[in-house]
């Protein structure tokens, strides 16, 4: 317990602490008194700070995790974007020409498609990078080189 202790591994230090003191009860023995009286006065001192702290659970993300989760969030942010254009220069269009909404602004009507649907692309980038497994092999199978040539 006093080495854990040390270690600062607080949860098993308690636990064998208290698992000495249960060991010990009904032994009288002088050298033993001490040391039960070292465990007591520990383990009233592990329960008070781990009572006071408070757990943290911190989830590391992997550089893959990363770039999947970047890809997947800046490509529904470019699919929002491309298609909020698109659809304003829609309107715009519908109140300039009754005919074809399309031909007042058609370079942004495109230009918001476009970039709605590269976010579109971006997005499932992000998906497939977190959602497949990944490769750390890679297998490759030589066979005989044969040339088809001509003979002179």
């Amino acid at each position: 317990g006093v080495l854990a202790q040390c270690l600062g591994q607080q949860e098993i230090a308690l636990a064998d602490l208290q698992n000495f003191v249960r060991w010990t009860e009904g032994v009288h023995d002088e050298e033993l008194g001490g040391m039960v009286a070292d465990a007591d006065r520990r383990i009233r001192h592990l329960t008070t700070a781990l009572e006071q702290t408070t757990t943290r659970t911190t989830v590391r993300m992997t550089p893959r995790e990363q770039a999947g989760t970047a890809l997947l969030i800046s490509g529904g942010v470019m699919t929002a974007a491309g298609f909020a254009v698109n659809i304003a220069a829609y309107q715009h269009g519908l109140e300039q020409t009754e005919r074809d909404p399309f031909l007042a602004d058609r370079n942004a009507g495109i230009a918001g498609l476009v970039v709605g649907c590269t976010g579109i692309g971006v997005a499932v980038s992000g998906v497939l990078a977190l959602a497949l497994p990944e490769r750390r092999e890679v297998s490759v199978v030589v066979g005989p080189v044969t040339s088809v040539g001509f003979r002179f």
